[in-house]
């Protein structure tokens, strides 16, 4: 009796799959979410708030995201160090600054010691360019 054999392409192929996306390098980030970041901007809100032109004792996040590092307008107590670091608040500079502020600005005035978990900064900062764009949007209809 002949022993039939099972023609099935994509069971030879999986191997090449699975050593393909072994090495293949990632080709993006994962997306934080927004709703958990809002949750996590509580710890933020002690010193930020998230209403345009309310400031604590730092400035008021409400733009941050795009924005050019110590250029919030009313919040007059930017440290130099901040002031001259000529960073821009993009996703790549939130994520550092978030996880180590003295080591993206050394000499600023944070007191925050950084976060660690990098699925908290991915919410964070989700949250803060959410809030950014409706910010700015709302803003730039009531003029």
């Amino acid at each position: 009796m002949k022993q039939r054999t099972t023609n099935q392409p994509a069971l030879r192929l999986l191997p090449l799959v699975i050593a393909g996306a072994i090495l293949m390098p990632a080709t993006g980030r994962a997306e934080g979410d927004s709703r958990r970041g809002k949750r996590e901007f509580l710890r933020c809100a002690t010193c930020h708030a998230a209403e345009s032109a309310e400031h604590r004792n730092g400035p008021s996040l409400a733009t941050v995201y795009g924005r050019a590092a110590g250029t919030v307008e009313g919040f007059g107590r930017y440290s130099d160090a901040l002031k001259r670091a000529g960073v821009v608040w993009t996703e790549e500079a939130l994520d550092t600054w978030l996880r180590d502020p003295k080591a993206l600005v050394p000499g600023n005035a944070m007191v925050m010691p950084g976060i660690a978990d990098a699925r908290v900064r991915l919410d964070l900062i989700a949250y803060l360019r959410e809030l950014s764009t409706r910010n700015r949007t709302t803003e730039g209809s009531t003029r």
